[in-house]
């Protein structure tokens, strides 16, 4: 804001600095502005093909300059597809020749902008849902690989507790389809082979066992959970985990 009153600036005479420093400031908005004009030139190919269009369909046009301004404004696609269609068209024996026109051929451009206009819109959607798709991939990916990484360190502190939940979804699997998939053994030896190298080893065992009969299950099927617990402690202890065999 300038603080100057206005007779102030009527007497004012700039210095020969703030001279030169308007003077490079103006070429510069001046070189801009120029830059601007030249990018917002129709290019002279796309002005020829108009013409040339013109020219081999014989269209009737009562504005030129106008038509012109009114072409350039649709996609160099639009325009050539346009033509064919027209080409096609003209040379049926029932053509109309009142529609050789600026107007007929403008109204077929018209129409062919919007159908790519209405692709392009296509295909940015499914750019849009493939890009969206590789982010919620990569989430996934992220939250299994933060799951994984959560499971082996409850694995690593409680090994029994860890032992115990693998073993009852293994068993829930096992009353409902007849079988166990070799997921659910294989996280349990995990879980078997942190636990046998655990400080305080019996009053781990003892808490999984517990744990398991409390576990709703029938009072066989947990009796007979706990033997099997024991068997796989003692065998994994004598032999390595590797020699361990788990069957439910």
């Amino acid at each position: 804001m300038c603080n100057r009153r206005p007779l102030d600036l009527m007497n004012y005479v700039p210095t020969q600095q703030e001279i030169d420093n308007a003077k490079r400031e103006l070429q510069r908005i001046k070189k801009r502005s120029n830059k601007l004009k030249e990018k917002a030139k129709p290019p002279p190919e796309k002005e020829q093909l108009i013409e040339d269009i013109v020219k081999r369909n014989n269209l009737f046009i009562d504005d030129m300059d106008r038509f012109k301004k009114v072409m350039l404004t649709y996609d160099r696609q639009a325009l050539e597809e346009a033509e064919l269609d027209f080409y096609a068209y003209s040379h049926r024996e029932s053509f109309d020749e009142t529609k050789r026109t600026g107007q007929y051929f403008g109204g077929i451009v018209k129409n062919k902008q919007i159908d790519i206009d209405n692709k392009k819109k296509e295909e940015l959607k499914r750019k849009r849902y493939f890009i969206d798709e590789k982010w919620r991939r990569k989430r996934q990916d992220y939250e299994r690989f933060k799951e994984d990484k959560e499971e082996k360190y409850r694995v690593k502190r409680h090994p029994e507790i860890q032992m115990a939940k693998w073993i009852e979804n293994a068993q829930n699997i096992r009353n409902s389809i007849g079988m166990v998939p070799k997921f659910f053994y294989d996280k349990i030896k995990e879980c078997l082979s942190i636990l046998v190298k655990k400080a305080n080893l019996r009053k781990r065992i003892e808490g999984l066992k517990d744990k398991i009969m409390s576990l709703n299950f029938t009072i066989d099927q947990r009796l007979m959970l706990v033997k099997l617990v024991e068997k796989w402690i003692e065998d994994c202890k004598a032999y390595g985990v590797k020699s361990v065999t788990l069957k439910l």
